[in-house]
């Protein structure tokens, strides 16, 4: 396995859609259908939200590679309201790359530029039944506030969110 991160390609845009929708399935396999993932993921990460994503100097998509073979992407922007926060939209890795290293090397190669641009603080929102995915963000520093919990859908599917965050001490 020889994992790299890499910005992604607009060549790439269909593999990293069927990610999303792979991951978000992965998430709550009970409770959200199929097909409203895929709906979801098609609409969320469309050709265009991505291209303009790649296009805007506040918005970031990294691609992981195994082998030139995308197997995880992290799609970050910054908060128009406030620069130093940074906002992950999705941050995943394909189920045989589901581990804390994967996902924290995508996740660290994605921030750091930011951090050192000035970014301060790092939040990212999780379905409440995505348990696994929420042990691994955890793992990698993310911190998660349950009492501020809200609901969201993913399709027809109502979810509980919990969101997270990360605050980054400058120097660390």
């Amino acid at each position: 396995m020889s994992l790299e991160v890499r910005p992604a390609a607009e060549n790439e845009f269909d593999i990293l859609r069927k990610i999303a929708a792979q991951c978000l399935s992965d998430f709550c396999p009970e409770e959200i259908d199929k097909t409203d993932v895929e709906s979801w993921s098609e609409k969320r990460y469309s050709d265009d939200t991505l291209r303009k994503c790649l296009s805007d100097s506040d918005c970031s998509i990294n691609t992981m590679v195994d082998n030139d073979r995308p197997v995880g992407f992290c799609m970050m922007k910054l908060r128009p309201d406030d620069r130093r926060i940074g906002q992950i939209d999705l941050l995943v890795v394909t189920p045989e790359h589901k581990n804390h290293n994967s996902v924290f090397k995508l996740f660290q190669q994605t921030i750091k530029p930011r951090i050192d641009a000035g970014m301060t603080e790092v939040e990212i929102n999780i379905p409440e039944c995505a348990r696994p995915w929420i042990d691994i963000y955890t793992r990698i520093g993310l911190e998660f506030e349950p009492w501020r919990k809200f609901e969201d859908y993913i399709g027809k599917q109502k979810l509980i969110f919990w969101p997270g965050m990360l605050v980054i001490v400058p120097g660390c």
